[in-house]
C-alpha cells in the first residue's frame, strides 16, 4: 500500500470514530434528561410526587419549593383543558406549572396541570409539552 492509502485510511478511521463518539455522546445526553420522556412517562412521575387526592394548597408548595418550577399565578378558578377537546374542562380549580425546558432544534417547554374537585383535592392532572419557536 502507499502511503497516501495508508494516510487516507488512517484519516477515515478517526472520521468514523469521532462520528459515532458524538452519536453515543447524543443518545446518552438525550436519555438523561427526564423531561424528554413522553408525556405519559411524565404524567407517571409527577402523580408518584403530587398522588390523587392531595390537596391544592400542598401542590402549590411542592411547586414553589422546586427551584427549578414555575408557576402560573397560583390556583385557577376554572379546570384545565383535557386532551380530547379545549370545551371540556377538568376539575372545579386547577394549578399550572412549567416543570422544566430541554432544546434540540427548538426550545420544548413541558408544562403540567392538575384539577382538583370543589374541596380543593386533586383528580387528575395533564403533561403538554409546549414547543417555543423563539
Amino acid at each position: 500500500m502507499n502511503k497516501f492509502i495508508k494516510v487516507l485510511l488512517i484519516f477515515s478511521t478517526i472520521l468514523v470514530f469521532i462520528i459515532v463518539a458524538f452519536v453515543v455522546f447524543l443518545f446518552v445526553i438525550r436519555s438523561s434528561n427526564p423531561l424528554r420522556r413522553t408525556e405519559s412517562q411524565i404524567r407517571e412521575s409527577i402523580l408518584e410526587i403530587t398522588p390523587i387526592g392531595m390537596s391544592s394548597d400542598e401542590i402549590l408548595q411542592i411547586i414553589k419549593d422546586n427551584a427549578d418550577w414555575e408557576l402560573y399565578g397560583g390556583i385557577s378558578t376554572i379546570g384545565f383543558p383535557s386532551d380530547e377537546s379545549w370545551n371540556t374542562l377538568i376539575g372545579e380549580t386547577s394549578i399550572r406549572a412549567t416543570i422544566g425546558h430541554y432544546r434540540h432544534f427548538f426550545t420544548t417547554a413541558v408544562v403540567v396541570f392538575w384539577g382538583f374537585d370543589e374541596y380543593s383535592n386533586l383528580i387528575d392532572i395533564r403533561v403538554r409539552k409546549d414547543v417555543l419557536f423563539i
